[in-house]
């Protein structure tokens, strides 16, 4: 939330802001620092006190008050859409839990952590777990046309990704991408990826629906 960027926008100091909302300035802090999300009660309030837009709060988007017939009270409207904001803030926290379950999942698989944790690392994208399953599935299937050298190979399944596998993943994210493996990983840990790939895909084989295998194992 950008809880700190509003009360920037104020002009307050954390015991400036902590005092109006009526608890401790540590509890601010802990907002802002992320180490603590606010209450449904703690928004509501936040909002009637200085009139914030929840848009802003929750997204950052401007403006951060709300237009003057909100001022002071919470209307039907804004409540529901506040109540919608925490919704969407929950999903993406379950989502994230997911995500973070499916990491450990592959890493429990793997035969070198530190090696796989580089990796994850590099590919920072959205839908980051969707291109890694479609990496490992890429680097399985294709295997047959492997250049002799496994940097060499693995490049090029980076290479065959293309906007029509992520809408985000323009040219110029993908050469930043082949740039960064070529950088940090070494022929050595280019093999031991290949080999924990085709342990990994195995795993997937034999969990993953069929119509799934299709459209990740496809070229």
């Amino acid at each position: 939330m950008f809880i700190r960027e509003f009360r920037k926008r104020l002009n307050m100091t954390q015991s400036e802001f902590a005092q109006v909302l009526d608890i401790k300035q540590a509890v601010i802090s802990r907002y802002e620092n992320h180490k603590l999300k606010p209450t449904y009660g703690a928004i509501l309030k936040l909002i009637e006190k200085f009139n914030a837009n929840p848009n802003f709060l929750f997204f950052g988007k401007e403006p951060h008050l709300n237009a003057g017939i909100y001022k002071n009270e919470i209307s039907q409207e804004l409540n529901q859409l506040i109540n919608e904001l925490f919704l969407y803030e929950n999903e993406k926290n379950i989502i994230l839990d997911l995500e973070n379950k499916a990491f450990e999942r592959i890493l429990s698989l793997v035969s070198n952590k530190e090696i796989w944790g580089k990796l994850f690392s590099l590919f920072k994208i959205d839908k980051k777990l969707y291109f890694i399953t479609l990496f490992i599935c890429r680097v399985a299937k294709k295997l047959r046309q492997k250049d002799n050298k496994a940097k060499i190979y693995l490049i090029s399944i980076i290479d065959s990704f293309s906007e029509g596998d992520f809408i985000e993943l323009n040219e110029h994210i993908k050469l930043d991408l082949i740039a960064l493996f070529d950088e940090k990983i070494t022929e050595e840990e280019a093999k031991i990826i290949i080999e924990d790939c085709l342990v990994i895909f195995k795993h997937i084989e034999n969990t993953a629906p069929i119509h799934k295998m299709i459209e990740l194992g496809k070229d």
